[in-house]
């Protein structure tokens, strides 16, 4: 079933001058938020865009509280502390103001405020483990301020528990932000490397579900290959020129089209994802970064085991992404642990993989993927 209950308003300047009809819209929110942000939007001597932003709210008669997550993405502890101090704020709702580790932090406080229990209790800690079902949640207005994750659409938010060396999910239809603005501008001042880590992060969403099937899905597919070709094009004209708005609202469009759940209608699993979290659960590596070096690993690990949906998208992708990143690049003069690449695997088959009494677990794709493949994936990308 897709579900799209997330409103979603796209314009170049929407942040700073938000329109009458959605502030009004706030308003039907409620008097008092919790602005959940970054600590170079909280800073106003960098940036003013949050200022000018909370100024509109005041003068529309809503209250605010600002919460700031310290590092990039999200831990249980970060995200703990937050929720007992928008807690004694006492919201009636919550504005994610930032990238995606922001807007997935504040799904996890919205969840935390509505219900009982810890947070671990609601995250999908592998097919055997007990989760609690959501049963509600705050509702949560999204400002992205990168474009990559699609968390201003998805029902998905992703953090680490230091403690147990997990990068654990939380997943529930009432973590769907209600709205969000979506304001290319804000993208103008990403590097083009970020950007490059960004797009990969939009393209991975897009060719998960797409690249672990063999079967065509008619429209699901066609518009994958849009996605695909759009971003790259896209990408392009941002080498060429930073400043290209239209480009930089196109990728923001696709990071909302890639997450809407629409491509979800495909079913398929999601093993470069599952492979990237295990990563990152022993190596502090951005998110989007890990998927730029680990996605043309996976497309060439699918074209040697003959799939032509794989053939048909590497043809889309630009040489160099084969070539320039590598993980031995991205950990710089931290040096390799071939056993942390187990681990990562083992990370990920406990987590996303497919546990059949007596038989070998894998992660669910075109073919399956045992841990020597995983493994195998892991050594092409150093």
């Amino acid at each position: 079933m897709w579900s799209m209950p997330t409103k979603v308003f796209f314009s170049e300047g929407c942040v700073e001058k938000i329109p009458t009809d959605i502030k009004n819209y706030f308003k039907t929110l409620g008097k008092k938020t919790f602005i959940l942000t970054s600590p170079s939007f909280a800073s106003t001597s960098k940036r003013d865009e949050l200022k000018l932003f909370t100024e509109q709210l005041k003068s529309n008669g809503i209250e605010f509280e600002i919460g700031i997550l310290n590092s990039g993405e999200p831990t249980l502890d970060q995200i703990n502390a937050l929720t007992a101090q928008a807690r004694k704020w006492n919201p009636k709702f919550l504005i994610a103001f930032g990238g995606g580790s922001v807007m997935d932090a504040a799904k996890c406080i919205c969840l935390l405020l509505a219900n009982e229990g810890t947070l671990p209790e609601y995250s999908h800690r592998g097919i055997h483990a007990d989760t609690k079902r959501v049963q509600k949640a705050l509702d949560l207005v999204c400002i992205p301020t990168v474009f990559a994750t699609g968390s201003e659409v998805s029902q998905y938010a992703v953090y680490t528990d230091e403690k147990s060396k997990l990068k654990l999910t939380v997943f529930s239809e009432h973590l769907k932000p209600v709205f969000a603005l979506v304001d290319p501008k804000f993208a103008l001042t990403i590097s083009y490397e970020q950007t490059v880590y960004n797009c990969f992060d939009v393209l991975t969403h897009s060719l998960e579900s797409y690249l672990s099937t063999s079967e065509d899905h008619g429209v699901l597919d066609r518009t994958t290959e849009a996605i695909v070709s759009s971003v790259f094009a896209s990408l392009e004209k941002i080498k060429n020129d930073s400043k290209n708005m239209e480009a930089r609202m196109d990728v923001a469009r696709a990071s909302v089209l890639a997450m809407s759940g629409f491509l979800s209608l495909r079913s398929g699993g999601w093993p470069i994802h599952a492979l990237a979290h295990g990563l990152a659960a022993y190596y502090k590596l951005p998110h989007g970064a890990l998927l730029t070096v680990l996605l043309p690993r996976f497309v060439d690990f699918y074209v040697e085991r003959g799939s032509e949906k794989a053939k048909k998208i590497k043809s889309f992708f630009p040489k160099e992404f084969f070539k320039s990143y590598t993980l031995t690049k991205l950990l710089k003069d931290v040096p390799v642990n071939l056993d942390i690449l187990e681990k990562a695997v083992d990370h990920a088959l406990q987590l996303d993989g497919i546990w059949k009494k007596g038989d070998e677990p894998y992660l669910k794709a075109f073919q399956p993927i045992f841990k020597n493949d995983g493994l195998s994936i892991l050594k092409n990308c150093l």
